[in-house]
């Protein structure tokens, strides 16, 4: 134990050093949260077609995968991918067979 600590000094340093893992802390719950946390059944549909094109595409997925990947309609599908469009969340290009491959913004 140093002298600070005995007599209750607290340092620059050590205040410098308790912001940086306070503010690390406060991102990755933040983080985290929002992976799990949405506000409607749309909100989820969404997260899960962000996630699927992250984790199953690695970025890049084609429409047919993602369809069924997703396990929903084609109409809620289409709704969902025009949001993320309109939001910048995904971009489209069209694959090497002619269909659109959804790529992610971030």
């Amino acid at each position: 134990m140093g002298i600070e600590c005995v007599r209750g000094v607290i340092t620059e340093e050590a205040v410098s050093c308790a912001k940086r893992i306070v503010f690390h802390s406060t991102r990755r719950m933040l983080f985290q949260a929002n992976l799990y946390s949405f506000d409607s059944e749309f909100g989820r549909q969404m997260k899960r077609a962000i996630e699927k094109i992250t984790v199953k595409g690695r970025g890049r997925l084609s429409y047919r995968n993602l369809l069924r990947f997703m396990g929903t309609d084609k109409d809620e599908l289409k709704r969902v991918l025009e949001t993320l469009i309109a939001r910048g969340d995904i971009a489209v290009e069209k694959g090497k067979c002619g269909g659109d491959v959804f790529i992610l913004q971030r």
